[in-house]
C-alpha cells in the first residue's frame, strides 16, 4: 500500500484522509477518500466525481468568455 501519517492518541486521531492531484486537464484529476485512518481503511475513489465538476466549472467558463466577447 501506499506510505501513510497516522496519529494515534487517547483524545484525538487521524478520522479521515484524502489524497487530491491536479493536473492540466480535468481528465488528470485524481480524489481518493479513507473513512477513518488510511492504515486501517481502504481509499474510494471519487475521481469520476471531481473529473465532472472540474469539467463543467470549465465548460461554464468558456460559456461565460465567449458571451463577454461577443
Amino acid at each position: 500500500g501506499r506510505p501513510s501519517i497516522v496519529l494515534r492518541g487517547k483524545k484525538r486521531g487521524t478520522v479521515s484522509s484524502i489524497l487530491v492531484s491536479l493536473g492540466k486537464r480535468p481528465r488528470d484529476a485524481i480524489f481518493q477518500y479513507a473513512d477513518g485512518p488510511p492504515d486501517e481503511n481502504r481509499y474510494e475513489d471519487y475521481s469520476p466525481m471531481l473529473r465532472d465538476i472540474l469539467s463543467r466549472g470549465l465548460r461554464e467558463a468558456r460559456t461565460k468568455a465567449e458571451a463577454k466577447s461577443s
